[in-house]
């Protein structure tokens, strides 16, 4: 594991890479979550390397993490996302993602129970307009899981169950489409 620089847009930006001990394997990017490049995000791309997988995490914050949820809002606002959305549910404009792009690929999706009330119409949707598009989205619910039920960094929410089902999906799904 190490922090590698790559170019984007000209400028350097930091990233956490893993390597399988193979040395090589298929290439994963993780997203972030809003907190930053944090622990668990690490943790998830040493996982994915120890699973067979070129793993790395971008830093879009350029080193600034948080625990507070306002910041990590501010944080997140201030990118420029136009193409794809990781999270289909976000409200600001710049996240409008180009459905078409989905054409011919898959997608899937871990929802807790507790975003149903005010992601899960949207995420219905985007799968929707996934499948429209000539993708495929699977959703996989987990009842009674609180957001955020995979971050074993947050003993409050995490679903050590579940976590372990979504991960096993997570790696069959790379397995069937990157191996």
């Amino acid at each position: 594991m190490s922090t590698v620089a790559i170019e984007v847009q000209g400028a350097p930006v930091n990233g956490y890479l893993a390597v399988p001990d193979s040395g090589s394997g298929p290439g994963v990017l993780v997203i972030q979550e809003w907190w930053g490049l944090v622990p668990h995000i690490r943790s998830v791309v040493e996982r994915l390397a120890e699973s067979g997988f070129v793993a790395m995490a971008v830093d879009h914050y350029r080193g600034v993490e948080t625990t507070e949820p306002d910041e990590a809002q501010k944080l997140m606002m201030g990118m420029h996302v136009d193409a794809i959305a990781f999270y289909p549910a976000m409200p600001w404009p710049d996240y409008h993602p180009h459905w078409t792009h989905y054409a011919g690929k898959a997608a899937i999706i871990h929802k807790a129970e507790s975003d149903e009330a005010h992601a899960g119409p949207r995420i219905a949707e985007y799968a929707e307009a996934i499948g429209a598009a000539g993708g495929k989205a699977s959703i996989f619910d987990y009842p009674g899981s609180e957001h955020a039920f995979f971050n074993d960094d947050r003993p409050e929410v995490y679903h050590a169950e579940y976590a372990q089902a979504a991960w096993q999906r997570s790696i069959d799904f790379f397995d069937a489409r990157l191996r």
